[in-house]
């Protein structure tokens, strides 16, 4: 009875790839015309009447999905590999028993494959048909057809009816932000809702992700660049100020779409693992580990897309004198995290800037269409809030780079030529530079007074103390006697002021900065006078006045305060 059947098909098959004329070396699998009316019934016999649908849709019927991938890709049609591989599959899975499902990718692949051809076309194919056939099953690299609908086609019937772009976009924001990110930024801000949500600070250098909502395009308008400009110029309250301090990330927007579909099915494997079981799903442990790895599969599919689709890195550029701005852009590859190859390519194209040298910042000072000195000298916060604000400035990646530059320039042995000196402040009154240093080593911080002074002004005052005065002519037989302030047992000269023996010292704080100037208090002011002083005292006064506090926010404050030890705190009418 079987050899009879098969007789009958083998009949039917060669009857048909005669009248087709078709000119394959040998029949295989692969080559049996699934789609004629003399063949079909041969195969269907002694199966249920669900598998001819299922071949007409997934396997070999007109308008099948294997044959509009063979039309649509050409590397894939010219051999015919999708129904090819279609046609393999079904033969070689469709009559096993439910314990023996499935044959492995290399069985197939030797059912289509023809002598001369390559053998990768079709496992193209094969992976095409997995990922989107409605029948096709597939765990462990192996292949079957089922008259159950797959899990690949729930997953992708579930990315498209369940999860639409805003769930891509706000899964994409949530993963973006859990990425590690890379030194030396400051900060990352994703998909900022606007300009207010990326603070304006000097502190350093830091990456806004735009919205794929806003994508890169080339040409003259670009969404892209309009967004990054209104955050370039605005803040939360006002014009921003440290506008060389923001770089950006955008999203190409031919890329957009297959990032987002990516994440669609992601969400949707991920959805059916919750779903397991249900009574709908009733899932069995092949179908869970089968889930389980289709998920990862497609984990690793939106970590490549990401990095394929955020690659276009945003600078704005300007030059000394010109009120116009213009917006450049480059290209980031690579295999490093996303936040890294940003950083590489912004450093090796020197738009980031991690190490400075004192002569390219003795070049800043002097620069002829845009000098910085004041006069003889320049603060050296002076000096770091024209890098954080000027676009035509180089973009230091923080005050540390600058701080390095300055020390190196101070310590150069050719100082007078090449860079500058360095002094604790400038006093008007003496028009002098205490705590003039050349030549040596500095700690450079971000003191309020400190300053650059310019190589002929410094030797000025280093040439002025190097001469002997006539007031310090010694007197013969008188000896000269030495004293230091403050030194226990040792009385100040006759007729000197007496030293003054308290201070105080009172400022406004700004609530959103309040954090930031208090250290700069603590460390200008306060650890001065403690070295000094026997005594410091530091309070803190909060005043606040409101049309009227509501009981909850009284409740609170009132709470918080006692908590933290407040002498005394009260709400007043």
């Amino acid at each position: 009875q079987r050899t009879r059947g098969v007789l009958r098909l083998m009949a039917s098959v060669i009857s048909v790839l005669c009248d087709r004329d078709d000119r394959s070396l040998m029949i295989m699998p692969g080559v049996v015309p699934m789609d004629s009316a003399k063949v079909v019934p041969e195969l269907t016999r002694y199966l249920t009447d669900q598998w001819k649908p299922i071949i007409d849709a997934d396997v070999d019927g007109s308008g099948s999905l294997p044959q509009r991938f063979d039309r649509d890709r050409k590397n894939l049609g010219r051999y015919g590999a999708c129904r090819r591989v279609a046609r393999s599959t079904y033969l070689g899975s469709a009559p096993l028993p439910t314990n023996q499902r499935g044959i492995d990718r290399t069985r197939i692949v030797l059912g289509c494959v023809q002598p001369g051809e390559r053998p990768g076309v079709f496992g193209d194919a094969l992976r095409h048909l997995a990922d989107e056939a409605t029948y096709l099953y597939n765990q462990q690299m192996r292949y079957w057809y089922d008259t159950k609908p797959s899990l690949t086609r729930l997953a992708a019937d579930r990315a498209l009816s369940r999860f639409g772009d805003d769930d891509a976009d706000e899964y994409l924001r949530l993963h973006i932000q859990k990425l590690r990110r890379a030194n030396p930024l400051g900060g990352v801000h994703v998909f900022p809702d606007s300009p207010g949500d990326v603070p304006d600070e000097d502190d350093s250098v830091r990456l806004v992700v735009l919205h794929p909502e806003s994508p890169f395009e080339r040409g003259d308008t670009s969404p892209a660049v309009e967004i990054a400009r209104t955050i370039l110029d605005e803040r939360r309250g006002g014009r921003r100020i440290n506008r060389n301090m923001l770089v950006f990330l955008a999203a190409e927007k031919a890329r957009v779409p297959e990032l987002r579909q990516a994440i669609r099915s992601r969400l949707a494997w991920q959805s059916i693992l919750a779903e397991q079981g249900e009574h709908d799903l009733n899932l069995t442990p092949a179908d869970v580990n089968q889930a389980k790895t289709r998920l990862d599969e497609v984990d690793r599919t939106v970590d490549l897309r990401i990095g394929e689709t955020f690659s276009q890195v945003l600078y704005p550029v300007q030059s000394p004198g010109q009120a116009d701005i213009r917006w450049s852009s480059v290209r980031v590859s690579g295999s490093a995290g996303l936040f890294e190859r940003v950083v590489n390519k912004l450093e090796s194209s020197q738009h980031l800037i991690t190490a400075y040298a004192g002569t390219l910042v003795r070049r800043d000072l002097d620069r002829p269409e845009a000098p910085l000195w004041d006069g003889d000298h320049i603060g050296v916060r002076t000096l770091w809030s024209y890098y954080c604000r000027y676009l035509y400035m180089p973009r230091l990646a923080g005050f540390g780079v600058l701080a390095a530059a300055v020390a190196r320039g101070v310590a150069d042995l050719n100082w007078q030529h090449d860079t500058f000196a360095y002094a604790d402040t400038y006093d008007p009154e003496t028009d002098r530079y205490p705590g003039l240093q050349t030549a040596s080593q500095v700690e450079v911080t971000q003191s309020l007074t400190a300053v650059l002074v310019r190589p002929a002004r410094a030797m000025a005052q280093l040439d002025a103390e190097s001469k002997p005065s006539d007031e310090e002519d010694e007197v013969p037989g008188e000896t000269e006697e030495t004293w230091k302030s403050g030194d226990p047992g040792i009385k100040l000269p006759p007729g000197a002021p007496p030293e003054p023996t308290r201070f105080y010292g009172r400022k406004e704080l700004d609530t959103v900065r309040a954090i930031r100037d208090l250290g700069t208090i603590l460390e200008e002011v306060t650890k001065h006078l403690d070295g000094s002083g026997k005594e410091v005292t530091i309070t803190v006064e909060i005043n606040a006045r409101s049309d009227g506090y509501d009981t909850r926010t009284q409740r609170i404050v009132k709470e918080n305060a006692t908590q933290l030890g407040f002498d005394s705190h009260e709400f007043e009418d």
